[in-house]
């Protein structure tokens, strides 16, 4: 799990670094991230399903982005398509280290018994 939150923060910090990319879809980028690793620990912590914990996350970010794109419609009639790939990406990025990790670990595991 220290592992996890180290990787997640060290891939979080690097977005920073994206230079010609708008400050607005990093913060989709970012939000898509931390979402989807949130969702994809706790339901892997409470199904202990890999495959499951992995397309929730990435769901999850989805869904918070379309979230957030519906209110801008409503809002400022601006539905950004751009935007809702941003955060989707985001969660993508982090779900697929997080999988492998995960996946790893268990491997490890089931060798030593």
């Amino acid at each position: 799990m220290k592992k996890t939150m180290i990787i997640g923060f060290a891939i979080l910090t690097s977005l920073s670094s994206f230079g010609q990319i708008a400050a607005d879809k990093k913060k989709h980028f970012e939000v898509g991230a931390i979402t989807s690793a949130l969702v994809n620990v706790h339901v892997y912590a409470f199904t202990e399903n890999n495959k499951k914990a992995f397309i929730y996350g990435i769901a999850s970010s989805f869904a918070i982005g379309l979230a957030k794109e519906i209110k801008d419609e409503v809002q400022y009639k601006g539905f950004d398509s751009k935007d809702l790939l941003a955060t989707v990406l985001g969660g993508i990025t982090i779900s697929i280290p997080l999988d492998r990790i995960v996946r790893k670990r268990r491997n490890k595991l089931t060798n030593k018994q």
